[in-house]
């Protein structure tokens, strides 16, 4: 299975400023917004600690701005205590961590095994195997409205955001307008409906900031989306799973009996051909004349 991320909103355990290090929940066993839980006891961490580094949004082709000094499960949760980079973007990070304007970081790792629950009483999703291949400092839960409020206030700084489309601090952006606006097509690239979206917005009388927030925040809710259309696909394939367990009940039915059948086929076939009872006294009768008439043939008294 493909690596899955999962975001959790952190419990904070500790700030050493003098060393640049924050101890903190990386996960937890809470239920996300996708209605799904990682249990810490199922984490495998050996590979992450030869290389425990902490990435910033899960940018894999950007320098990490810290690692893991040591990493646990305490039983509550997966818990770390990071050390941040002396960088200059990594320091600022810690700063907004400090600030209690972070406080969420997600968990990239790779599914192994997994338990469906109802969605109500249980999660939809358990997974009680997973192996941890990084955890990263991000700026707000995986979730558009967060988002958006997030570069309304200005708290994402020095981020891909801003640097990719030049996102002004006081820059402002409403959940109703993005819910208003063009979708990402299916196969589209995130590029080409930046392309076809900000133009699209400017003609509506947004500036350049306001349009590149608009339409960022509409291409994060392209996850969400395609999560509704996944569990639409779960859901048939429920559905002919029941549909499948109810041809084979049929099918061992009627194949039980067949196996009834041949059984009585056998037995007809093999059934032993019925004699009529005879009495001991018809046998000696029938042995005694049997041997009376040979002797008569051999004395010729025929």
């Amino acid at each position: 299975m493909d690596k899955m991320l999962m975001t959790f909103s952190s419990e904070i355990k500790g700030i050493d400023e003098k060393e640049g290090t924050l101890t903190a929940y990386v996960s937890t066993k809470a239920r996300d917004r996708m209605d799904e839980v990682l249990l810490p006891d199922g984490a495998d961490m050996r590979n992450y600690k030869k290389n425990p580094i902490v990435l910033f949004a899960h940018k894999y082709d950007e320098p990490p701005i810290g690692k893991a000094l040591w990493i646990k499960n305490d039983g509550d949760g997966i818990l770390a205590k990071v050390k941040f980079a002396s960088t200059e973007f990594a320091q600022e990070i810690f700063s907004l961590f400090k600030e209690g304007i972070m406080n969420a970081f997600s968990v990239g790792f790779v599914p192994k095994l997994w338990e469906d629950g109802d969605g109500e009483k249980k999660a939809r999703r358990t997974y009680t195997k997973w192996e941890m291949l990084e955890f990263s400092a991000v700026p707000v839960p995986a979730n558009p409205e967060a988002l958006a409020l997030a570069i309304q206030r200005g708290l994402i700084k020095n981020s891909e955001l801003k640097k990719e489309f030049h996102i002004k601090e006081d820059s402002s952006i409403s959940v109703d307008d993005a819910e208003q606006k063009p979708k990402p097509h299916k196969n589209e690239s995130k590029d080409e409906f930046m392309k076809r979206c900000i133009p699209q917005l400017i003609d509506e009388g947004k500036d350049q900031d306001q349009a590149a927030a608009i339409c960022y925040s509409l291409w994060e809710d392209k996850g969400k989306n395609y999560m509704e259309d996944i569990k639409a696909m779960e859901a048939e394939i429920e559905q002919l799973r029941q549909k499948d367990m109810a041809a084979c009940k049929i099918i061992a039915d009627l194949e039980k009996e067949v196996v009834e059948l041949r059984y009585k086929i056998y037995e007809l076939i093999h059934k032993p051909i019925p004699t009529p009872e005879i009495s001991g006294e018809d046998i000696a009768k029938m042995i005694s004349d049997s041997v009376a008439g040979e002797i008569r043939r051999v004395t010729g008294k025929v």
